[in-house]
């Protein structure tokens, strides 16, 4: 094996034995947890590390390591659980467009995910109208995502259509007090 191959075998192999322990760490350290991490023991208040808390204790006298592995193991899950979430949704937008419709109907497509992966799912649609010419009917309380999507937007209050336009009209100008309600609506961070 030449010197590169060897380096980069040593590099996978530290980087999987990382990844393993992270990982048993997240799922299994709320299990190896020394103490309840919600817990408080005002008597052991910001005490320095010792025999008993590894880590020390926090200001409410909480074991930090406690809470830290309990950290852990909850990020590992969501985590988890976004993922999988998102490879459900791109399945599904997988096999709705597998045979080539003309419209995709889209009811809160993103309206479970995290922004990133949000933003993922938009970009998917986006790339999907363009690519196959589908089109897609978007039923979503997300006036921004509706925009950065669709060629038009039509606005109903009440089952009835109150305002249409392209994106950029009804962004800029909205000509109905629900529309400019719903653009309130949007979290902005200039406001």
């Amino acid at each position: 094996m030449n010197r590169g191959k060897r380096k980069a075998a040593i590099r996978f192999g530290v980087f999987s034995v990382l990844a393993f322990i992270l990982i048993g760490v997240a799922i299994f350290g709320p299990l190896m947890a020394p103490f309840d991490p919600l817990v408080s023991n005002y008597t052991a208040s910001l005490s320095p590390p010792d025999a008993l808390h590894l880590c020390g204790t926090d200001k409410l006298g909480r074991d930090v390591l406690s809470r830290i592995l309990c950290g852990a193991g909850s990020s590992f899950f969501l985590t988890f659980v976004m993922v999988v979430l998102v490879m459900v949704i791109g399945t599904l937008i997988g096999m709705a467009t597998a045979l080539q419709p003309s419209v995709l109907l889209c009811d809160e497509p993103t309206s479970a995910l995290d922004v990133t992966s949000g933003a993922q799912a938009a970009r998917l649609l986006r790339n999907l109208c363009d690519s196959q010419g589908i089109s897609i009917l978007m039923v979503t309380h997300n006036i921004g995502l509706a925009a950065a999507i669709g060629d038009r937007i039509a606005v109903m209050y009440r089952g009835e259509l109150v305002e249409e336009g392209t994106g950029e009209q009804i962004m800029r100008s909205p000509s109905e007090e629900y529309t400019a309600r719903l653009l309130t609506a949007v979290p902005r961070l200039d406001r």
